[in-house]
């Protein structure tokens, strides 16, 4: 696979930095903004600053600060600098290099990705799904990696960039930023779910190319695999153990979790939806927070209940007999809102 050069002057050209600082800038959190603009004060002689000690190789990334957070139960460590040029940078790195990393992913990566979003995935997995016949046995390798942002070591995934990249400057810059960190890559940095991909990009080329499972989906760490056909079992359970051989040999592992089993079993749990060979539903836990959320709205139609209950559409929308399931708790005025009497 051709590796990328020749990007190093345009990732740090001060149109570059320019462009990522007014990206930073329009970001949604208030404290960022605030330093965006006061940045823009010396706009022109701050970039140049910059420009300068990327191009020297002086540049650092700034001490991290920690929050903690509560995300449907599981505890979260967020780690983030707050200095306006680490962002800056950041977003100059995925402008440029950013997009040349992205060719070199399989399509069927999501998470992170423009274009490759949630229901890209549903689409795309249903649309797989539809087309195997019925008579023929289907079989699904589905596994996450363990902790997998806190686990990703440093060397393999330096490697992985000398694997991608052969431009030394930008191989350093890249180095850098991953060493600024202690383990693992922090949740809180905009280029950590590229980095995220790239590690576990050559997996998805195997299971590929080596393997020719044409149904592998993987959104982060969360991998799906499905085959069809009379060898489809002993397929999976091939790419199974070359899944955990690969990860160990970069100081990863699939959670105890992870199997190979018939689809007919339960389905597929995946991207937030149960998957059928013909059929899409919710996931029992989401389907559990929408019926709240409409119990909430119902009971006290305020503005923010209304606002939560709204973003169960793009959810709902998906499932089979989605309007029936809806109307359930409202008239026909979905999109209104408007509660029964």
């Amino acid at each position: 696979m051709k590796r990328i050069g020749y990007i190093f002057e345009t990732l740090i050209s001060v149109d570059n930095l320019r462009a990522a600082h007014f990206e930073v800038k329009r970001g949604k959190k208030p404290k960022r903004r605030k330093a965006a603009i006061e940045y823009e004060e010396h706009l022109e002689e701050n970039l140049q600053r910059l420009h300068d000690e990327l191009a020297a190789e002086t540049w650092n990334m700034h001490p991290y600060r920690r929050m903690v957070r509560i995300e449907r139960g599981k505890r979260r460590e967020i780690y983030y600098s707050t200095e306006h040029e680490d962002s800056v940078v950041q977003h100059a790195i995925l402008r440029t290099l950013g997009k040349r990393l992205q060719q070199k992913l399989i399509r069927d990566t999501y998470a992170s990705i423009k274009h490759r979003g949630t229901h890209d995935g549903v689409r795309r997995l249903r649309a797989f799904l539809s087309r195997i016949p019925s008579d023929s046995p289907c079989y699904v390798e589905k596994g996450d990696v363990f902790h997998f942002y806190d686990s990703i070591q440093h060397e393999p995934l330096k490697q992985d960039i000398v694997w991608a990249i052969k431009e030394r400057k930008t191989q350093r810059l890249m180095f850098r930023i991953i060493d600024s960190f202690p383990r693992g890559i922090p949740i809180g940095n905009a280029i950590s779910p590229l980095l995220a991909n790239l590690h576990l990009t050559r997996l998805d080329h195997a299971a590929k190319e080596k393997f020719h499972i044409k149904g592998y989906y993987r959104y982060l760490d969360d991998i799906v695999a499905v085959a069809a056909g009379a060898d489809a079992k002993q397929r999976m359970k091939d790419f199974s153990a070359y899944a955990r051989e690969h990860l160990a040999s970069i100081g990863l592992k699939l959670k105890a979790s992870e199997q190979v089993f018939p689809i007919e079993r339960g389905g597929i749990d995946f991207l937030g939806y149960i998957f059928t060979r013909k059929n899409l539903r919710l996931r029992r836990k989401t389907e559990r927070r929408f019926r709240r959320a409409a119990i909430r709205y119902k009971n006290k139609p305020t503005a923010r209940n209304r606002a939560t209950l709204s973003s169960y559409w793009g959810i709902v929308k998906w499932i089979s007999q989605s309007n029936r399931f809806w109307y359930s708790f409202f008239d026909n005025s979905i999109y209104n809102l408007e509660v029964l009497p």
